[in-house]
């Protein structure tokens, strides 16, 4: 055994024959090889009568202490014993003396703001600085053979008192002689966080009175010699089971104290009420018959650290989302580029025009950002006008797989490529939980073969990587209603934007926002992610540039996934019908060079149009997927230049118009109707008019009258003009009846002949 300094025995059993007479807990404090001694401080007796009894006469009993008794201090420990070491060692071998260990202290400091303990622990460390010199202690204890020395140089150089030496040096000896001994134990002294109820006496017991501070009507009273009673009596057993089951009732988060308070004395102390109307209205407490707000702060909050009086005065999601401690980086553990995807929507801070009419608005879309969690990199989006859900998801993901040729055919837009190789589809996905718990989606990562994980519900701080700042509350999003135009402009009223100012359509933002995202790509700082390996390799600091060294090392995950097979999982799946005209769906006629060759059109007008199976991008009506019989794999169908939408609208724009003109079909049939109306009105007016007219003239007609063909000769010389004479007309006449005739005649042999052959 070492007998090291500050380290502990215990003698189990004293040995009185070598002068070992106490059993007990000893500090080593001086250790000397040559001299084979060793010195010790006993710090824990085995028995109570080793300590000095007090002297004086006996206390009372409890029952007849006014309140109770406080707890004594600690005893004075620290009287040396010098032991021949030789002997310490054989009774080590013996089993009378073994080694022993104190288990420290726990000392939780508040390094914002220092406490009174904090300042009382620096304080006594400067006054016991030489006993805490260890050299400089065991040379007192050598010259003095005691600490008697040490004492009196303390109480010299500090001006303390000789029992405040002795006590801060038990204090030492008890714990260790090291600085955090000193630490006061005021959690331990029954002061502060101890309840004292200051119930009403029973029986011949003393009222307590009430802590803190006098007021100040009580300062003053008291510096003119009067003595005036509290207006505020103390808290009480009763009024702190009142407080805390009405504070039970408020829901997090808490309110201001103000009105915690108010919510408090209201709930709990407010007794009585009057009617008044009909009404019973709550009658407030007298003053001091309820708990001040100062009160009912303390006893709230004695007990709760600052961490966790934050914590009650926010939500449980807030405090995770943005105020809980960071314990690591997203992208730790993962293995390379393309091996974890992470999907997440946002409301774009922008309104949005129609293409079909551009003084529409169509309201703020829907944003769908696919980011690589390794490299950081952007590898796809989807803006829409609808969701979030899995069916527009799934179309953020096909447009990161699919390839930059189909991106083009989509969005009639070009773009230029910011990652080399272009993404495939990824090992894992990490998306929201309403996309985990769809079938659909369960179906597709089981027919695409990826790995799914999700984040708890509105934690999106889990996937940070891809949030947006100015993300919005789902259940809070503006909708897209297709032919809410009206509603849309109240909307924007009330969010006091300014929609006059939008200019963008929606193929336009996905211009604009992928020349964003190609930028970011290539210019976005990353240099906290290089380590030397890619430093060494002179990679650049972007997303893109560490995307382009994750493949060139083989750290990346790349697998080919057939772009029939994407078109079948990822876009939505609809119903398109065969018609004598060509395919149609939504709607709008689509036609493929093949349809002539399969007889569809033909099929369809002689015996029924059917129903097919089709896939659609609902960024652009331009595109139609459907298998055709005969031919491998999807058979993509453009929509034909007749068709009454065009390829640059989407399937929400088209949807929005058609929603549009059913909305005017009410007033276009009344305006028919109306027009109608009037028009029959004319006409009964004129049909009138003439009988009227008809019914005179026969009245004021004599004589004899002319023939039918008279009448028209003479009618026709009439409109003809003066110079027109009436045998000339009836000659024409007979003329044009004659050509009629023989051409009737004509075409009736005609049909004789066709029907013969």
């Amino acid at each position: 055994m070492d007998f090291m300094i500050n380290s502990c025995f215990r003698v189990v059993l004293s040995d009185k024959k070598h002068g070992i007479a106490r059993e007990g807990v000893y500090r080593v404090l001086l250790d000397d090889v040559r001299q084979n001694l060793t010195c010790a401080a006993l710090i824990l007796p085995e028995s109570v009568s080793d300590h000095i009894k007090k002297t004086g006469r006996p206390c009372k009993p409890v029952s007849q202490l006014k309140r109770p008794p406080k707890k004594p201090l600690a005893p004075f420990v620290g009287k040396l014993f010098w032991f021949d070491r030789d002997q310490l060692l054989a009774m080590h071998e013996a089993g009378q003396l073994v080694p022993f260990s104190l288990q420290r202290r726990t000392i939780v400091k508040d390094k914002i703001a220092p406490s009174a303990a904090d300042i009382l622990h620096a304080a006594r460390i400067e006054q016991m600085r030489p006993f805490l010199d260890i050299k400089h202690l065991q040379e007192s204890i050598v010259v003095h053979h005691g600490i008697g020395g040490l004492v009196r140089e303390t109480m010299a150089r500090s001006s303390i008192s000789k029992s405040l030496v002795y006590k801060l040096w038990s204090q030492l000896l008890r714990h260790g002689l090291d600085e955090s001994s000193l630490y006061p134990n005021f959690d331990r002294c029954g002061a502060p966080g101890v309840f004292r109820p200051c119930d009403p006496p029973s029986g011949t017991e003393t009222p307590r009175k009430k802590a803190g501070r006098r007021s100040l009507k009580e300062r003053l009273a008291r510096m003119h010699g009067e003595k005036v009673e509290p207006l505020q009596p103390g808290m009480t057993a009763k009024w702190t089971a009142l407080i805390l089951a009405a504070d039970k009732k408020i829901p997090l988060p808490k309110p201001p104290w103000r009105e915690r308070h108010r919510q408090i004395i209201s709930s709990g102390f407010a007794g009585r009420a009057a009617e008044v109307d009909g009404k019973f209205n709550i009658i407030p407490p007298a003053l001091g018959q309820y708990p001040s707000i100062s009160q009912v702060k303390w006893l709230l909050t004695k007990e709760l650290q600052r961490l966790e009086r934050l914590i009650e005065r926010t939500t449980k999601r807030h405090f995770n989302s943005q105020l809980r401690g960071l314990k690591s980086r997203m992208w730790a553990g993962k293995a390379g580029p393309n091996h974890l995807w992470a999907i997440d929507s946002t409301i774009g801070d922008v309104f949005l025009r129609s293409s079909i009419n551009r003084a529409w608005i169509i309201g703020r879309p829907v944003l769908y950002i696919v980011v690589d969690v390794w490299s950081t990199a952007i590898v796809g989006f989807y803006v829409c006008l609808t969701g979030p859900s899995w069916s527009t998801a799934s179309v953020a993901l096909f447009n990161a797989t699919s390839g930059p040729d189909i991106f083009q055919k989509i969005y009639d837009y070009t773009p230029m490529g910011s990652l080399f190789p272009y993404p495939t589809l990824c090992y894992q996905l990490l998306c929201d939980r309403g996309e985990y718990l769809s079938k659909c989606h369960a179906l597709t990562s089981l027919k695409l073969d990826y790995d799914v994980s999700f984040t708890p519900p509105y934690r999106g701080d889990l996937k940070g990587l891809v949030e947006v700042t100015n993300r919005i509350a789902k259940d809070e999003q503006y909708l897209f209603i297709p032919g809410a135009i009206d509603y849309r402009r109240k909307e924007l009223e009330l969010r006091k934007s300014h929609p006059d100012e939008s200019v963008l359509t929606l193929q336009e933002y996905v211009a604009f926002l992928f020349e964003v995202f190609t930028n970011y790509n290539f210019n976005a700082d990353r240099r906290n992610k290089l380590d030397t390996d890619m430093i060494g390799a002179g990679v650049f600091p972007s997303p893109a540039g560490i995307w382009r060294w994750g493949y060139d090392v083989g750290l990346a995950y790349r697998r080919e996934v057939h772009s029939d097979q994407l078109i079948e999982q990822l876009l939505p799946r609809s119903t398109a019908r065969v018609r004598r005209d060509g395919v149609r769906f939504a709607g709008c006629e689509y036609s493929h060079p093949a349809l002539d060759e399969l007889n569809w059109t033909a099929t369809a007008r002689n015996l029924g149009g059917w129903d097919i199976d089709a896939y659609h991008h609902p960024a652009s009506m331009g595109s139609l997927w459907t298998q055709i019989p005969g031919h491998q794999g999807l058979s993509e169908f453009r929509i034909t230049s007749e068709a009454r939408a065009t390829a640059e609208h989407s399937l929400d724009e088209w949807n929005d118009a058609i929603a549009i003109a059913a909305l005017n079909k009410r007033e276009n049939d009344h305006h028919r109707l109306d027009f109608s109306l009037r028009t029959a009105e004319r006409i009964r007016e004129i049909v009138e008019s003439g009988k009227r007219m008809t019914r005179e003239a026969i009245e004021k007609s004599t004589g004899s009258r002319p023939n039918f063909t008279e009448a028209r000769i003479m009618e026709v010389a009439a409109g003809n003009g003066p110079d027109a004479s009436e045998k000339a007309v009836g000659e024409q006449l007979r003329d044009e009846a004659m050509q009629a005739h023989e051409d009737r005649l004509a075409e009736f042999l005609r049909t004789l002949n066709q029907d013969g052959e």
